[in-house]
């Protein structure tokens, strides 16, 4: 789908919203002097964290998105989609190996087509891996001599 950095179970995640949260992010590290999270990472927590988010509130360890927002003052208006990454840093700390286990069993049956330029989701790791290079394939030429 066309603008999409990956299709969860019917949702877009679209790549304007993991760059907006990647530059809100890189601000945010910037301005506490931490190392850069990558878009890479960023589209695999926003895959995540629908699944984690459900599974804290599930479990009573949920954190609301003003919690999340009261994490992150430095950023002025931060986006739903940096709320939600948020969000899920704080939750996946309190969950217990059994919710973890849940959540990467849910995540196994999803239905998760990334964008290859992201990588590819490997759903028993909850990791996305680089693609190789050469992910686009040449076509024939269709200019006529």
């Amino acid at each position: 789908q066309a603008g999409a950095a990956a299709i969860v179970n019917g949702s877009t995640i679209s790549d304007k919203d993991v760059q907006t949260a990647s530059l809100q992010l890189a601000t945010l590290a910037t301005a506490q002097q931490q190392q850069q999270v990558s878009t890479r990472l960023v589209l695999l927590n926003l895959i995540l964290a629908p699944y984690v988010i459900a599974e804290a509130d599930r479990t009573g360890k949920g954190v609301t998105a003003a919690q999340a927002r009261k994490a992150i003052p430095k950023v002025a208006n931060p986006s739903p989609t940096l709320v939600e990454f948020v969000q899920m840093q704080l939750a996946i700390p309190n969950l217990t190996q059994t919710s973890k286990n849940s959540i990467l069993a849910k995540l196994a049956k999803a239905n998760i087509t990334v964008n290859p330029r992201y990588g590819t989701l490997d759903p028993k790791q909850a990791a996305l891996t680089p693609t190789s290079p050469d992910w686009i394939k040449a076509g024939a030429s269709t200019v006529a001599p």
